[in-house]
């Protein structure tokens, strides 16, 4: 058994090794804790939808008409939770079914799109940039990707409005969406 100088108390404690490993297993113990809380945090948070379902974050929207290329559709599985929406409807009625969303930022939620959509039987050539006013009329502030062949029309979408990026680049928009 030692002797301990309480700090700033004056006070003479007796302690013994017991107490000091009791000490330090709880400042482990507790330390351990506090990891495992941010790492279920980071990773495993979950919302509800519209029907009380729950949904796994980080989450990604995909938007597109056609079925998403599946090399980059795949890898992003790996990295979030995805849900494929062909039309903006669609989308925009999933986002209104789940209040929460509104509270995400890009290590959350992120969207993915294509510019030009097929919807409701007509080529729609401001698909992208439709989507992106609605997403920001919600007071949704996530990153928004818009993933085409051609940049001309999506340039303007970009200086229109905050966090939305364009590319035509493949390794891109795998950054994208496998970065939360």
């Amino acid at each position: 058994m030692g002797v301990v100088l309480e700090e700033g108390t004056g006070e003479v404690e007796e302690s013994s090794s017991k107490d000091k490993k009791d000490k330090k297993d709880k400042k482990d113990k507790e330390k351990k804790e506090k990891k495992e809380k941010k790492k279920e945090e980071k990773a495993g948070k979950n919302i509800k939808d519209a029907n009380g379902k729950s949904i796994k974050l980080p989450l990604l929207l995909w938007v597109d008409d056609k079925e998403p290329e599946k090399g980059l559709y795949k890898e992003s599985k790996k990295h979030a939770h995805v849900m494929h929406f062909k039309t903006t409807k669609e989308a925009i009625e999933f986002v209104e079914g789940a209040p929460d969303l509104k509270s995400l930022g890009g290590d959350q939620m992120r969207v993915m799109e294509n510019n030009v959509r097929m919807e409701g039987g007509v080529k729609n050539f401001n698909a992208g940039k439709n989507l992106v006013k609605e997403l920001r009329e919600k007071e949704m502030k996530c990153p928004v990707m818009i993933f085409c062949g051609d940049l001309t029309y999506v340039k303007p979408i970009m200086e229109e409005f905050a966090d939305v990026i364009g590319t035509t680049n493949a390794a891109e928009a795998k950054t994208f969406v496998t970065n939360f």
